[in-house]
């Protein structure tokens, strides 16, 4: 399954699924309006409401908070209202570009299900290969059985039509061995439904509800960072909360002889030692989180990556 496509429709779902409510008039007048100062109002509401575990990764990428057992609502109360500005025009104009932490901090608010994006993509998965095992099963059903007449005997046709049905007399049976057959089909056919059944309700609770629950961690590889689960240890790596936006777009540039000036403002860097590492997003170095990464510029380019275009 296409890895972006399911992302692109899971923003599409999300902004459908506000419009509709907006629509109906479903929302409050704080996210109709959507302005970041309402915005801001509706989060400490929402917060108050209905906040569940499962939104706690989403509130901590969107408020900068490192630690998900901290208290949001001071953090809320203290944010800076110009940072929901991308998700106020998004919610006016969906067609443009907009970070994935805005669209799980909108599907949070509007109580979009299911939510958060990792619910969605599992979802998603398992939705297909159930489509896959139905198929399967429809294609190898054996057809049913003709269920077989009652025959009277030769020359009462007539008679038989007159008599009432409990006084007709000498049907022809079928053979036992062959009834026992068809029941015995039809005993299988029921089980292993019943099982291919029960299989895929395992499977939907073991990949929902336990697998999201303890794969909740991730590592860095060096080269980028690996979901994990939080009881596993990793030598002489860190293990750290899962980060969703972190995990897709966060990568060390193996080749920085790529990166040129058109590079600026997609790509960051930082200096250890007199040595250059650089990355694909924004954030703190990996292995060394006080140190926060820089973005790139076009000094930096010419004197350490290609040097040799000022000559």
């Amino acid at each position: 399954m296409n890895f972006m496509f399911m992302w692109d429709d899971y923003k599409k779902q999300v902004f459908a699924f506000y419009e509709d409510k907006r629509t109906k008039g479903l929302l409050s007048s704080r996210l109709r309006q959507g302005s970041p100062a309402q915005l801001k109002k509706e989060c400490l509401v929402i917060l108050e409401e209905r906040f569940q575990r499962k939104d706690a990764r989403a509130l901590m990428d969107f408020f900068e908070v490192a630690d998900s057992t901290q208290n949001f609502k001071p953090k809320i109360a203290k944010f800076d209202i110009d940072k929901f500005r991308p998700l106020s025009k998004y919610i006016r104009n969906p067609s443009i570009k907009t970070d994935d932490k805005n669209i799980e901090l909108l599907a949070w608010l509007i109580d979009f299900e299911p939510r958060p994006w990792e619910i969605f993509e599992n979802k998603g998965v398992i939705i297909e290969q159930t489509k896959t095992t139905q198929l399967n099963t429809k294609e190898g059903d054996a057809p049913t059985a003709p269920i077989p007449a009652v025959v009277e005997e030769e020359g009462n046709e007539e008679n038989a039509s007159r008599v009432p049905p409990q006084t007709v007399t000498n049907p022809v049976p079928l053979p036992p061995q062959t009834v026992q057959t068809k029941r015995t089909f039809g005993d299988k056919k029921s089980i292993i439904a019943s099982v291919v059944l029960l299989s895929i309700a395992v499977f939907i609770y073991w990949y929902i509800a336990i697998i999201p629950g303890q794969q909740a961690c991730m590592y860095w590889n060096g080269e980028r960072y690996v979901k994990i689960f939080c009881n596993e240890q990793i030598a002489e790596t860190q293990v750290i909360a899962l980060d969703t936006q972190l995990l897709r777009t966060f990568k060390r540039i193996t080749t920085p002889d790529t990166i040129t000036l058109k590079s600026i403002g997609n790509v960051w860097y930082s200096k250890q030692n007199n040595r250059l590492e650089y990355f694909t997003a924004d954030g703190t170095h990996p292995t060394d989180r006080k140190q926060s990464l820089r973005p790139i510029t076009e000094y930096i380019i010419i004197k350490y990556i290609h040097p040799a275009t000022t000559k």
